[in-house]
């Protein structure tokens, strides 16, 4: 499936993985539709986009917690280019911090993570098979932005590795439903250098990023379009680590900051860095 002159949506498009997927598609010479909740930064990527003048790419302010925002951007995809063929389910927020006080940040966060993606699914079904109405050979894919939490959960983000693994599931899910001329995939990264990371405490990023190693947004969103392109992968759940390694080990996921602050005190530098496996 060729990018140039599709339309793709994309939620939470507006940093971090999303921004490197709406760019790497611009740069395809594919329109995109921006959906996500920071107007300033989704407004100022898609004037910087549209200046290059490869491709249109348009901002559409979109909560994916409501759906009738999710359902706004396959109105303006239809309005503006005819209906989307690709669909990025990528928006997410990062775990709460543990507490019964905190209930409706976690109902945000399930929305958000995982409702998200059911909705979206759903949505680009219909809008799919309208589109198949009309050209019975058309393509399309969805894509869906899993962790690799689902696979390894991390007790210290143990809802969020659950809404991940009901992507993963979803993701497998739907692709067994065989709908004509549509693919459903996913890509599961690990610690991924973007804002949700930076989120957390300065130093733990740093921890982590010596101990485990950051897959850079634009190899995430790489993998992505490697698995539109191919025109075969469907029901594929791709996890991605960046390889590293300590004394000849893989750094159990478990390994507290604490743990690993002691690790290195003792070893002084015997953490080596591997070739990344994407």
């Amino acid at each position: 499936m060729k990018i140039k002159n599709t339309c793709s949506i994309v939620t939470g498009g507006s940093k971090g993985i999303g921004r490197a997927i709406v760019e790497l598609l611009s740069a395809k010479g594919g329109n995109v539709i921006i959906g996500d909740i920071l107007d300033k930064e989704g407004q100022e990527l898609a004037i910087s986009i549209n200046r290059a003048g490869k491709s249109k790419t348009i901002f559409v302010y979109c909560d994916v917690r409501k759906s009738e925002d999710i359902k706004n951007l396959f109105k303006v995809a239809t309005e503006e280019f005819g209906g989307a063929q690709i669909v990025f389910n990528n928006a997410g927020i990062t775990e709460p911090s543990l507490s019964a006080d905190n209930f409706d940040d976690y109902l945000s966060l399930f929305k958000t993570n995982l409702e998200s993606v059911y909705t979206g699914t759903l949505l680009a079904i219909d809008h799919f098979n309208e589109q198949l109405k009309e050209n019975p050979n058309k393509k399309f894919c969805i894509m869906n932005t899993g962790s690799e939490s689902a696979l390894t959960p991390v007790k210290e983000l143990a809802f969020y590795s659950f809404t991940k693994n009901g992507i993963t599931s979803l993701t497998n899910i739907t692709s067994q439903l065989n709908w004509p001329n549509i693919r459903i995939n996913c890509i599961a990264p690990s610690f991924t250098r973007t804002d949700i990371l930076k989120a957390g405490k300065q130093d733990q990023s740093k921890i982590l990023d010596l101990v485990y190693g950051l897959i850079e947004p634009f190899e995430v969103a790489q993998a992505m379009l490697e698995l539109i392109e191919d025109g075969k992968s469907n029901g594929v759940v791709k996890f991605m680590q960046f390889g590293r390694s300590f004394n000849g080990k893989r750094v159990p996921f478990r390994l507290l900051k604490s743990e690993i602050s002691q690790v290195l005190d003792k070893k002084k530098g015997t953490i080596k860095p591997k070739a990344s496996k994407l």
